[in-house]
């Protein structure tokens, strides 16, 4: 997990939490990406984040959400909300044993005519649970570190299934590293 930004308001139990929330107002002068027929646009988003934060006898637990809003003047066919919700942690069994951890869930759509799935109506929006486990063994300033990385996600388009079908996709991964000194 990586540290947060900003003053927390502190609970007596031990919770940080950190609330953010940005406001932003723009133009997109091509809000769908085309060569003919540029529909030009003013953008206001809203990105509401927080972060709550424990730590517990060196270990550290957290669980954050992330939105982001998007409202189009002239092309509400286009607007967004995205969200992301991760659970985390990382972990010290002994000075040379430690586990990072994080499970998530994500919701988001491709900017139409991003990939070549077709452009329908709406943009192609997906969302994916995904999982990651980090260990680690090696005490700090030892000659050598092994780290072992698993990472799991699970891609599926929710609507224009008829072109988005193809581009769904699990994707598992195992790393390995040994790092010598």
């Amino acid at each position: 997990t990586s540290a947060t930004k900003g003053r927390p308001v502190r609970f007596d139990n031990g919770i940080f939490v950190y609330p953010a929330v940005t406001l932003g107002v723009g133009h997109n002068d091509n809000v769908a990406g085309t060569q003919v027929n540029k529909v030009s646009s003013s953008i206001t988003t809203l990105r509401p984040e927080v972060v709550a934060e424990l730590k517990r006898q060196g270990d550290r637990y957290t669980l954050s959400y992330a939105g982001n809003y998007g409202w189009y003047g002239s092309s509400s066919d286009d607007d967004f909300d995205y969200h992301e919700v991760m659970l985390s942690g990382d972990n010290y069994f002994t000075s040379r044993a430690r586990l990072g951890w994080q499970a998530g869930y994500v919701k988001r759509s491709d900017p139409k005519g991003s990939n070549d799935a077709g452009a329908g109506k709406y943009p192609n929006e997906w969302h994916a649970p995904t999982l990651r486990v980090l260990g680690k063994y090696g005490a700090a300033g030892a000659m050598g570190r092994v780290e072992l990385e698993g990472n799991w996600m699970q891609k599926r388009y929710l609507n224009n299934r008829t072109t988005t079908r193809a581009q769904d996709v699990d994707l598992t991964t195992l790393t390995g590293r040994f790092y010598y000194r």
